[in-house]
């Protein structure tokens, strides 16, 4: 896809990092700092990001908020903006966040996988899908091993998952996600959004 030089001059179809600074309040008019904050991400229509502000009628300790900024859908609080106090803003970058492994598997049972010569016990977690039109719901068996999450029971030579057959060694593909792993991020979005001053540890 070819860009517009206009366009481009704008920094559409622009790839890279994501940037953040600050001025010091010594080197500004009101001297106070100043925050730029610009986390690369691309114009879209509908826009993933939108306005929100949150006010108190009256500030107290029973309701503290007072800010404005922006955020993403389903995200409480905002993500880029400030209250009266502070400001705050984000970057976004690249990074390495999938791994995907190879995981060789006990012949005489699909739900051991090979650990430093043994055989471990997979985790197995029971998942229920509702089905529209059905009473009973989908039963699935999410195996899981220390890796990630079983995503194929297929061999690595592109053959049909098999126990031994023609003497091949049955082998998964698991699969390790940062987004199927917990996270603390909307504690931290509360938590500098009730922020009066200094940084989060």
């Amino acid at each position: 896809m070819v860009i517009p030089p206009l366009l481009a001059n704008l920094g559409f179809g622009a790839s890279g990092g994501s940037n953040s600074f600050v001025v010091s309040g010594e080197k500004t008019d009101t001297g106070k700092p100043l925050l730029a904050n610009d986390p690369h991400m691309a114009v879209n229509m509908p826009s993933l990001w939108y306005e929100v502000g949150m006010h108190c009628k009256e500030k107290s300790a029973d309701c503290i908020y007072n800010f404005r900024g922006f955020s993403l859908p389903g995200v409480p609080g905002i993500l880029i903006g400030h209250n009266d106090r502070i400001a705050w803003g984000l970057t976004n970058a690249y990074f390495d966040a999938e791994d995907v492994f190879i995981e060789r598997i006990n012949p005489e049972n699909p739900n051991q996988y090979e650990v430093n010569g043994k055989w471990v016990d997979m985790e197995v977690r029971r998942e229920e899908i509702k089905v529209r039109g059905r009473d009973d719901p989908e039963v699935i068996f999410v195996r899981s091993t220390r890796n990630g999450v079983v995503a194929t029971d297929n061999m690595v030579t592109g053959k049909p998952y098999s126990y031994n057959k023609d003497g091949v060694e049955p082998y998964v593909l698991t699969y390790a996600w940062t987004a199927l792993q917990p996270i603390r991020s909307y504690q931290a979005v509360a938590m500098v959004n009730r922020r009066k001053i200094g940084m989060i540890s």
